[in-house]
């Protein structure tokens, strides 16, 4: 490995919650080249462990790698801690982001509130917020704490669906 790369790796290391991108490339005075390089390095070098480098939303984080975890826990971990309701308002969210609380109440039939609020506690979602003609709209999203929950190394990952939400 680079001296860039090992310098990737503890940075990403020390971090819990994953870093921005272009804060990592400032920190390791790192060129976008030079990035790319030694996140590929890293990558590669992680296929090979129980950990995984994920990237979200200009965010770089290392995880669990659920294929590595024996199957009762990786089982047991994608659902941990929550309601039906609460994978089902989360299942909307990471298909349909950006998407406002009415639109998720809109395909379900009920109230998202309380599925909304634990989400936002657990930090698998996040809000994000626009101004439009003076009026705050709030829709969401997820983060990378629900890639890392989930086992993804991106939204891209996602299984397809088979029904349209």
């Amino acid at each position: 490995m680079t001296p860039q790369t090992k310098q990737l790796h503890a940075l990403l290391f020390t971090s819990s919650k994953g870093m921005d991108i272009q804060a990592i490339k400032d920190i390791c005075s790192l060129s976008d080249a030079e990035f790319d390089t030694s996140k590929t390095e890293l990558a590669t070098f992680l296929d090979e462990t129980g950990i995984e480098l994920i990237e979200h939303k200009n965010q770089l984080q290392l995880g669990v790698r659920s294929s590595a975890l024996p199957k009762k826990l990786a089982d047991q971990k994608t659902t941990e801690n929550l309601s039906s309701a609460g994978l089902e308002v989360l299942a909307i969210i990471a298909y349909r982001q950006p998407i406002s609380r009415a639109e998720i109440e809109e395909l379900r039939g009920v109230g998202a509130q309380q599925s909304l609020r634990g989400l936002l506690e657990k930090e698998l979602i996040d809000q994000k917020k626009t101004m439009k003609a003076s009026i705050t709209h709030i829709s969401y999203v997820t983060t990378n704490r629900f890639l890392h929950h989930m086992g993804l190394k991106s939204i891209d990952n996602l299984p397809k669906m088979k029904a349209k939400l």
